[in-house]
């Protein structure tokens, strides 16, 4: 069997198609193990967090706990795991915070355009 990546999603694909039953059995004896779903779902997080935001799980668990559980806007308490979302610049990629779900999606639908956040600000000011 190779040992890097490409050759081995290659190699894997190939027995997988020469081997239909014995790969649905493989999959089915892993999906039956108790640990399986925790497992991969602990690997879907690890690899979305670094390849989309080039974080690792302990750096944004630490991020959570310096910022106290609570959303870098509102400061509302947020449901770790469910109510948690990584705010970055879209242009640099860097990461800002740990925002709430409605505080990240405020400031997505203005666009992260601080001009735009000012104008609604002073909107609501005067019609108060």
């Amino acid at each position: 069997m190779p040992r890097d990546k490409e050759n081995h999603n290659a190699w894997e694909r190939t027995w997988r198609q020469k081997n239909p039953e014995k790969a649905r059995a493989r999959n089915a004896k892993q999906r039956s193990n108790p640990g399986y779903k925790a497992k991969m779902r602990a690997y879907q997080k690890k690899h979305h967090f670094r390849s989309t935001y080039g974080i690792s799980v302990e750096q944004f668990d630490s991020m959570i706990e310096q910022q106290a559980g609570l959303c870098a806007i509102c400061t509302k308490p947020m449901k770790p795991g469910h109510d948690t979302h990584i705010d970055h610049c879209h242009e640099t990629n860097k990461v800002r915070a740990i925002l709430c779900q409605r505080c990240n999606r405020g400031i997505g639908h203005f666009y992260d355009d601080t001009a735009l956040i000012s104008a609604a600000v002073k909107y609501l000011e005067v019609h108060q």
